[in-house]
């Protein structure tokens, strides 16, 4: 009788609700497949998942050009590391954040395309997860020139306690391109306290060069 009720309660529990998890196929044909699967299949896909994370970013801190450059395209593998991480952890929110807003916002890399499609991927693996909607709908706005609804959006998300550090750059790049340079400093003062140093050690550069725009220390 136990075991008749386990088998129902595993039939039903499949029925309800199917894990977000892609199938092994979609990992073999990326490259770190097969080292992804021994991980997972070992239990550790939390780690797997991590590696492949480190590993991303060293790709992005390895190959993205400096701004002075005016290159475009950078990144070429961007979407496809990201994929690598996300379909071995679909929680792993901050991929999908991190990927999308280089591929969304940075002028030397320019895809918002790819930009949209990990975050309706991660969408239907993390439905209620806000950032994603809010990610999706600046973008959208951004590629159809409605740049006040884009940066009500990005505004939005910057009230959030937990919004990424990285939305916030973008937002106070955004008023600074503009001329808005009361608006930036506030982004980047409420930056002071990250507890990522890159994060702190940028909005101090940006406060002493835009406090010089404004004419005062």
């Amino acid at each position: 009788c136990l075991f008749a009720v386990a088998v129902f309660a595993l039939l039903r529990m499949g029925a309800l609700y199917e894990p977000p998890y892609p199938h092994f196929d979609q990992l073999i044909s990326r490259s770190g497949g097969l080292q992804d699967l021994l991980g997972m299949a070992m239990g550790f896909r939390g780690a797997a998942a991590d590696i492949a994370w480190v590993e991303l970013i060293q790709y992005c801190g390895n190959t993205i050009p400096g701004e002075k450059t005016g290159a475009k395209g950078a990144l070429k593998d961007l979407k496809q590391m990201t994929e690598r991480v996300v379909r071995i952890d679909p929680y792993f929110y901050d991929a999908y954040l991190f990927s999308s807003g280089i591929l969304a916002w940075f002028r030397q890399v320019d895809r918002p395309q790819e930009a949209i499609d990990l975050l309706r991927e991660g969408i239907s693996a993390n439905p209620r997860y806000w950032a994603f909607r809010l990610y999706l709908a600046a973008i959208i706005y951004k590629q159809s020139s409605e740049y006040g609804k884009m940066v009500g959006v990005l505004e939005d998300a910057a009230r959030f306690p937990d919004c990424p550090l990285m939305l916030k750059a973008i937002l106070a790049n955004y008023y600074k391109e503009t001329n808005q340079y009361r608006k930036a400093i506030g982004v980047w003062e409420s930056m002071l306290d990250s507890d990522d140093e890159a994060y702190r050690s940028r909005a101090r550069g940006q406060l002493l060069a835009l406090r010089q725009a404004l004419g005062y220390e």
